[in-house]
């Protein structure tokens, strides 16, 4: 880093935060409407910072519930499929 220059002069300063109750699907969504590739998690009941999702940990676990059906040798809901798609597409977009 250069001389003169802290955190506090680089750093993104309106943070977009998502509930860790919220479903992966909004969060996609939110990623994909501020063109960010993460999103803080914070608790519900008093904002504190619990963890971060990224576009890489939504792209693991929707290949973890894909994987698990072809296992399963089942094929998805038409609800499953649908919301699969939409991640996918929200998620795999430059």
């Amino acid at each position: 880093m250069h001389a003169g220059y802290n955190l506090a002069d680089i750093m993104t300063k309106s943070v977009v935060v998502a509930s860790e109750r919220w479903p992966l699907a909004e969060i996609a969504a939110l990623m994909q409407k501020h063109k960010v590739k993460c999103i803080p998690i914070v608790r519900t009941t008093d904002g504190a910072v619990i963890g971060i999702v990224s576009r890489a940990n939504a792209k693991r676990s929707r290949a973890t519930e894909v994987a698990r059906w072809l296992q399963d040798g089942g094929q998805p809901s038409a609800a499953q499929a649908r919301w699969h798609s939409m991640i996918f597409s929200l998620l795999y977009q430059p």
